[in-house]
């Protein structure tokens, strides 16, 4: 089998260049320890897709200089296609599903370039006839590249500056494009980028801060960094500064901002589909979400509501298998069958 190398010495493979078209990035798992798909099914099943798009209208080891090249092969690439189909892994001794596609540490790290990318969007293809479009965080299961499942455990130091440049180009992106919503959001999801990376967010990423020797220094920063003046403004998306730093987690952050007399039960007042999230979301909802423990046990200790919005907060717990939460949740005494604004009761959980 020749490698990428040999393959464009020889000429078989070409250097893509915008004005040949459109460039498609497909994310898929290894079938075999030595080969990706030896018997061609993951193949067949994204040609059969290619046509079943087109209707209407091979392999190629990588060197580690190459693996390094995946984020930039992602953001030339027009279009992202995770190639999930069910097929079976003998060398693994299972099968190949959608759901193992979202546990892999390499494919996490790929889709995460790719939504941290210009377009967001990916396609999911689960079979020939089987696409689907996916736009937000929560759009398919999965996690933090860190806490994926690594066939090589060395590969995790790769991880780390790759997502933290892709994370400084993003929050660059927005900030130049005016999407402050964004840029904000971005900026505070370090914490659960980084998770078990060995990277630190950045905490400085607009420059010219100075602290006032009257101020509080961990808020008086996260209000130049986020562009917040009060502890009740509410920005473009309907969030405010305390729902900013429940999407960090920062317990001490939270603590102070509460000390300042931010209501702990203050909800969202619009949805935010980037991250799944409808409106009347509270701090308390999104630390479920993102799995920051203590963050959750601050704010019911300050007593946050743990029902009253389109979902109770055990829903949000549970829609990110987070076993942690939902077991504090019940010790607050919340109640495990609430039902959401729809009258739907939690049936999957952890």
């Amino acid at each position: 089998m020749e490698t990428e190398k040999q393959l464009r010495e020889k000429g078989d493979i070409v250097v893509f260049d915008a004005s040949m078209g459109k460039a498609v990035f497909v994310s898929h798992q290894w079938v075999a320890l030595h080969h990706p798909d030896p018997q061609f099914k993951q193949m067949r099943v994204l040609q059969g897709a290619v046509r079943h798009l087109l209707s209407d209208v091979g392999f190629i080891p990588l060197d580690p200089s190459t693996e390094e090249s995946i984020p930039w092969y992602i953001t030339r690439c027009s279009f992202f296609f995770a190639l999930c189909p069910v097929i079976d892994s003998p060398d693994e001794s299972r099968v190949l599903t959608p759901a193992s596609w979202g546990q892999r540490s390499w494919c996490r790290l790929e889709r995460a370039v790719r939504e941290l990318s210009t377009d967001d969007t990916w396609v999911l293809i689960r079979s020939e006839t089987s696409l689907e479009i996916v736009g937000s965080v929560l759009g398919f299961m999965g996690g933090s590249a860190g806490e994926g499942e690594f066939t090589e455990p060395e590969d995790r130091e790769k991880f780390g500056p790759v997502l933290k440049q892709a994370v400084m180009k993003k929050l660059l992106l927005c900030l130049k494009s005016g999407d402050f919503a964004a840029y904000r959001r971005h900026l505070n999801l370090q914490g659960v980028y980084f998770r078990r990376l060995s990277v630190e967010p950045v905490c400085n990423f607009v420059p010219g801060f100075e602290l006032n020797s009257h101020g509080c220094a961990s808020v008086a920063e996260f209000f130049y960094q986020n562009g917040f003046t009060s502890i009740r403004d509410i920005d473009s998306s309907g969030w405010s500064p305390l729902h900013y730093a429940a999407l960090r987690g920062d317990t001490e952050l939270i603590e102070n901002l509460l000390q300042f007399n931010a209501d702990p039960s203050k909800r969202t007042t619009r949805d935010q589909p980037k991250l799944g999230c409808p409106p009347w979301t509270s701090a308390l909802d999104l630390s479920m979400l993102f799995k920051h423990k203590d963050a959750a046990r601050l704010l019911i200790a300050a007593r946050a509501k743990l029902e009253g919005g389109v979902l109770p907060s055990v829903h949000f717990a549970a829609v990110s298998d987070n076993a942690a939460g939902i077991r504090l949740l019940c010790s607050a005494r919340c109640d495990p069958l609430a039902q959401d604004l729809f009258l739907g009761v939690l049936l999957v959980g952890s």
